[in-house]
């Protein structure tokens, strides 16, 4: 997350296209409607947590461990960032504070639990 995170707020434009991008390919493809390019693949959060759950492995579940690895899933991303930032005006340094709390918090409960 802390090498990830910097990157989020130097392109955020760019991530707010490639997810608004991913988005109308979805209600197309819902809709029945051909693609005419190729479908956008955003793979950058998932390889992310895993990283970050690999000391995890042998020490969680399988459950467990895929409970935690989609929560983390849904902290971490342009979506999140997004509604941080417009719903709640939050800047930057702020969501990478609650990111941080929030996955610790996490951690912390799997391993406990």
């Amino acid at each position: 997350m802390t090498e990830g995170f910097p990157r989020l707020v130097e392109h955020e434009a760019f991530d707010r296209a490639v997810l608004r991008l991913a988005l109308d390919q979805w209600l197309r493809q819902n809709a029945k409607r051909e693609l005419r390019e190729t479908a956008v693949q955003r793979v950058g959060r998932k390889r992310l947590v895993v990283e970050i759950l690999k000391p995890l492995r042998n020490r969680l579940s399988p459950r467990k461990l895929r409970r935690l690895e989609l929560s983390l899933g849904m902290v971490l991303g342009i979506e999140t960032y997004i509604a941080l930032r417009d719903i709640y005006a939050a800047e930057p340094e702020e969501i990478r504070e609650v990111w941080r709390w929030a996955c610790k918090a996490m951690l912390r409960s799997s391993v406990a639990n």
